[in-house]
């Protein structure tokens, strides 16, 4: 796992990217590539399923392929693979390259502290005041601070719920997740908002100006209805191609990718900001606009001029896709 200290970018004309223990550098190179190497980067999977997914990209994009670096793996076997002129520093040192016809994967060396991935030559210097947390920015390399390695600390056990009262619906359940109750109890039977099966969109009710709540302490995540789950600790744009908004580009702000072929959302769709405690949704004038429902609603409401704060249990919906607001008991 990268740790928590500074992630510099150094500058150019590239990309660089982060999205949890990935993180990558990309030569200036055609979109064809780096726009599904970014959707590969940004998507939770195996490492080695990565590599090989990474692999296929590269041999159907020959010869416009740019040169990239990758680190991949968690802190018990972390990899760098290299393509073309990219370059690895493990504290400050670059490992030989030998002569490589394809890409060439180094392990991380134990103990070590320092990442430096770039696709240039010279030395590796960030910029004083860039620290990419997550998501993707101009530059030619990434400076990222590193856990020595060594074994894992053990995870303590989960405290188990507390028992629910008879007809109390959850709203989401997951390993190590306690379900939690929605805000209101339901009277009687609705349509689950972002689980299971896709589920008819309900009748839209006209916009509802001011309608807010301040969402509880205990938010976790915006779950969609496949079951990821989009961890509520910073800012997204989401959208259908959402990196082409100012603040994605800047690593302000995380982009959530919405794929729809029938053209219902837009290419920046919606803005979820994180305000402390609360979570505010906001449409970005789209054009078939954003939608929230709170827990036993039978209509969506659309999102006016106005940002929406969400509580727990509510939902919301941008184009056919729902999201729905889970965390864990905090009893």
């Amino acid at each position: 796992m990268i740790g928590h200290d500074r992630t510099g970018v150094q500058p150019g004309e590239g990309i660089v990217a982060r999205f949890g223990a990935v993180a990558a550098a990309i030569g200036p190179g055609p979109d064809a590539f780096t726009d599904p190497l970014l959707d590969l980067l940004a998507e939770p999977a195996a490492p080695v399923e990565l590599l090989w997914s990474v692999a296929a990209l590269v041999a159907s994009r020959r010869p416009d392929v740019p040169p990239f670096v990758l680190l991949v793996g968690d802190r018990e076997d972390r990899r760098v693979v290299r393509y073309g002129t990219a370059r690895v520093l493990f504290d400050g040192a670059e490992p030989g390259s030998g002569d490589v016809w394809t890409w060439r994967e180094d392990p991380v060396p134990a103990g070590t502290h320092t990442v430096a991935l770039t696709v240039v030559d010279g030395p590796v210097t960030p910029h004083p005041h860039t620290n990419l947390r997550d998501g993707t920015s101009r530059g030619t390399g990434l400076v990222l601070q590193v856990d020595g390695g060594g074994p894992r600390v053990p995870t303590p056990p989960t405290k188990p719920a507390p028992p629910r009262s008879p007809g109390a619906q959850p709203v989401a359940s997951q390993a190590g997740f306690a379900p939690v109750t929605p805000a209101h109890p339901l009277d009687e039977p609705t349509p689950a908002l972002g689980r299971g099966a896709p589920v008819p969109a309900p009748p839209i009710s006209e916009v509802v100006p001011g309608d807010t709540v301040v969402l509880a302490a205990d938010l976790l995540a915006l779950e969609s209805a496949d079951g990821r789950r989009i961890p509520l600790d910073r800012d997204y744009v989401i959208g259908r191609n959402p990196r082409q908004d100012p603040s994605v580009t800047a690593g302000s702000a995380s982009p959530v990718r919405v794929p729809e072929d029938d053209n219902l959302v837009s290419r920046v769709h919606a803005f979820v900001d994180v305000r402390g405690d609360a979570v505010v949704v906001r449409d970005s004038a789209s054009a078939n606009g954003t939608f929230f429902a709170r827990p036993g609603d039978r209509e969506w409401t659309r999102i006016g001029r106005e940002p929406v704060q969400l509580a727990l249990g509510w939902s919301i919906r941008i184009g056919r896709q729902v999201y729905t607001v889970v965390g864990k008991d905090s009893g």
